[in-house]
């Protein structure tokens, strides 16, 4: 699957990985009682902030 899911997000130029996010995010919301995400453009929102931080993060902390 993992594989898989590689190939799609090269095939997509990365916009898969936002999918994904929406995906977690509403994965966590069902789950948690304490969020409540409420609409897609919400689901959106929060996939884009995550993908930003992890770009920030990895800008500032890559080792090689």
């Amino acid at each position: 699957m993992k594989k898989t899911l590689l190939g799609i997000v090269f095939l997509t130029f990365g916009a898969f990985n936002i999918v994904i996010s929406v995906i977690l995010i509403a994965i966590a919301d069902w789950i948690a009682g304490g969020i409540e995400v409420t609409g897609f453009v919400a689901y959106l929102g929060g996939a884009l902030i995550i993908g930003a931080a992890n770009a920030l993060i990895e800008l500032f902390f890559r080792t090689s």
